[in-house]
């Protein structure tokens, strides 16, 4: 080979040595004899030094081709042959761009993958051991409609060609570390990934989010970190840190983390929304919708931002002091959520949610219907559903429900208590005692079951169903569950003392309930008190309302289906 090939200056020097360092030597032996195809490989040197566009590259390949046809030393030809096999790959990289590189991808990308995959195979034709070429051929066989085997051994065959490419290396290293079905053998090639390149934020990222999945929380907090540390952009990283860090129950460094970011990144949306989860976990409610404020400022259509605004400003509703603004500003962003996007499932629940609280029964009842029927299969929704039947009175429907879950498990505890509850407003207590035990065995320590299952021991007017020593033992419980804090179960505790004709104790827990009965309840608790000052126990039993109407149906909703329901 001349060297008057350096003539190209410093830079084509440079490009020379670059080209070497790609295939892992300096260069051919410059002293080698002259051949027939040295003429051609010589201009294909030159004519890859002056490169000014990619369909020049063609030219390089064409004269690398002319040059071994023609005939080179052992050692210039395997140049050539490296030189031409870098010129397809460079072309094909190019290529590769608006599918790997564009979001979304370019609706070109077909056509482009087939010119990619000509150029690439037609490289490895020239060198068969060209790592990159192996490398980004597997990438581009698993896209839509290619051969996922192909690309499992093309990776392999990068992985052993690579040598000492640390960062091709490491991503194929990542890749295959994807594309296997074996859990140890995925986590050894992230760890050889993660050595191979240490620098490599995405192996990190790949290696957290497995180990967040199998609850090895401490294991994915510390490559989480390493990912924020690498890559302080990463926002989908820092919501995954976040994320561990609250499900560790370290609240403030979740917070501190987050806050943090929103102060170098001010305008990071997705970082103001996390913040405001955190400060809600934390009970800070007014802080966490100032920093929804802050989100929606920015991103007024941010659908996520609205509905948990309009959920903590239900908690803040329902909580002392209880404000009716909190209700209608909770309304209007949940209104708001469904212009955007219409039949929005978590959105639907939420607004039937708010009509529930504000007592319009009838048009929650009806927006639940149609959300339980759109999601057959979420049985949390039926409960719901349920509940609303239950606060409006509608026990008969509520019983429905209820045993339509039954149907499914038996040992439905929710669906058990709820039945029982619903059948004890009916006046059917033996039914509902029945639905009280099965739910007892299931669950010893629930207070309210403990308090209803007493209750009906203490106060049924059923002589036979009536066990004043296990109410009393049950709404004892009941009351250290509660730390004898709450009226109506030091009510029960009372009935229950009156039903064994300890009108002293029951006098006693009675007055201690009525000192803490809110107004809803302080009438019949003062009542019951009467009634054991007079040595008489107390009897109760409910009767049933007539049947409502079904409310008028709404326009169609046009429900999402299949959606998760928080």
């Amino acid at each position: 080979m001349r060297t008057q090939a350096s003539s190209a200056g410093g830079a084509g020097w440079a490009i020379v040595c670059c080209v070497g360092f790609v295939f892992g030597f300096f260069g051919p032996a410059w002293a080698a004899e002259p051949s027939a195809g040295q003429p051609d490989l010589d201009a294909a040197i030159e004519k890859k030094l002056s490169i000014e566009k990619g369909s020049e590259l063609q030219e390089v390949v064409d004269l690398c081709k002319s040059a071994l046809d023609k005939g080179l030393d052992e050692e210039n030809a395997a140049f050539a042959r490296r030189l031409a096999a870098s010129s397809l790959y460079e072309r094909a990289e190019y290529y590769c761009r608006p599918i790997f590189d564009k979001k979304p991808p370019s609706p070109l990308w077909r056509q482009l993958r087939k010119l990619a995959q000509a150029d690439l195979e037609a490289s490895l034709e020239f060198h068969k051991d060209f790592g990159p070429a192996e490398f980004l051929l597997a990438r581009l066989e698993l896209l839509p409609e290619g051969d996922r085997d192909k690309a499992v051994t093309l990776v392999n065959r990068a992985i052993e060609h690579l040598g000492d490419a640390a960062d091709v290396k490491s991503k194929a290293l990542m890749l295959r570390a994807g594309l296997s079905e074996d859990p140890e053998k995925r986590m050894a090639d992230l760890a050889a990934a993660i050595q191979t390149d240490s620098n490599n934020a995405d192996a990190y990222k790949m290696r957290g989010l497995l180990m967040l999945r199998e609850e090895k929380l401490e294991e994915a907090l510390g490559d989480l970190a390493k990912v924020v540390e690498l890559n302080a952009d990463d926002v989908g990283a820092l919501e995954a840190y976040a994320e561990t860090l609250i499900q560790l129950e370290r609240f403030d460094e979740a917070l501190n983390q987050l806050s943090d970011f929103v102060v170098k990144n001010p305008g990071s949306v997705p970082a103001l929304i996390l913040r405001a989860r955190v400060l809600a976990l934390k009970e800070k409610v007014d802080e966490a919708i100032e920093s929804l404020d802050k989100a929606l400022a920015i991103d007024e259509r941010n659908v996520v931002a609205l509905l948990l605004r309009s959920r903590l400003r239900f908690i803040a509703a329902q909580s002392p002091p209880r404000e009716q603004g909190n209700l209608e500003d909770a309304m209007k962003d949940v209104d708001r959520a469904l212009q955007l996007q219409p039949g929005l499932a978590q959105a639907v629940l939420l607004k039937a949610q708010l009509l529930a609280t504000t007592g319009d029964y009838a048009e929650a009842i009806t927006l639940m219907k149609r959300l339980a029927t759109a999601n057959s299969g979420n049985e949390e929704l039926q409960r719901t559903l349920a509940g609303f039947y239950m606060a409006d009175g509608q026990f008969d429907r509520a019983i429905k429900v209820y045993e339509e879950l039954l149907s499914r498990d038996p040992r439905d505890f929710e669906a058990l208590r709820g039945r029982a509850d619903a059948l004890l407003n009916q006046g059917r207590h033996k039914e509902a005692l029945a639905d009280y035990e099965a739910a007892v065995k299931i669950k010893k320590d629930d207070r309210t079951l403990l308090n209803n299952l007493a209750w009906v021991l203490a106060t049924s007017p059923e002589k036979d169903l009536r066990n004043g020593e296990r109410a009393i033992q049950l709404a004892t419980k009941a009351c250290e569950l509660s730390e004898y804090k709450a009226a109506h179960i030091l009510s029960t505790l009372a009935a229950s003392y009156a039903e064994t004709g300890d009108f002293e104790k029951a006098r006693e827990y009675a007055t201690k309930a009525v000192e803490l009965a809110d107004a809803e309840d302080l009438t019949q608790i003062k009542q019951e008190l009467e009634s054991y000052q007079a040595d008489k126990p107390w009897r109760e039993r409910k009767e049933p309302e007539a049947p409502k109407e079904d409310a008028p149906s709404p326009d169609d909703l046009n429900l999402e289906e299949g959606l998760e329901i928080d």
